[in-house]
């Protein structure tokens, strides 16, 4: 009965592929890998979205009287004009 139960606990582990890993605290923990299932879908290329979002964002390559009120622009726009505490000078945004 007891070699059975350890064919059961060998074959559990071919199955899920786990491991298992003494962490710093001493207690077991299990690991799997799941690089047996198939890509459902392509991976985005990352870089590039976050690269797009950016150059979105800052709108670098827009002339300033073409850019779109979003982004840098609608931050800077929104934050501006700055007034002194006694009223004598003011800060306005142009252009970046």
């Amino acid at each position: 009965m007891a070699a059975k139960s350890t064919a059961n606990k060998t074959d559990n582990k071919k199955f899920y592929n786990e491991v298992d890993v003494q962490s710093f605290t001493g207690k077991k923990r299990v690991r799997r890998s799941y690089h047996r299932i198939r890509e459902v879908i392509e991976m985005p290329n990352l870089i590039d979205v976050q690269t797009n979002s950016y150059e979105e964002f800052l709108q670098a390559h827009v002339m300033n009287d073409e850019k779109l009120r979003s982004g840098l622009q609608e931050v800077l726009t929104t934050s501006f004009p700055v007034n002194d505490f006694a009223g004598k000078a003011v800060l306005d945004f142009v252009s970046y």
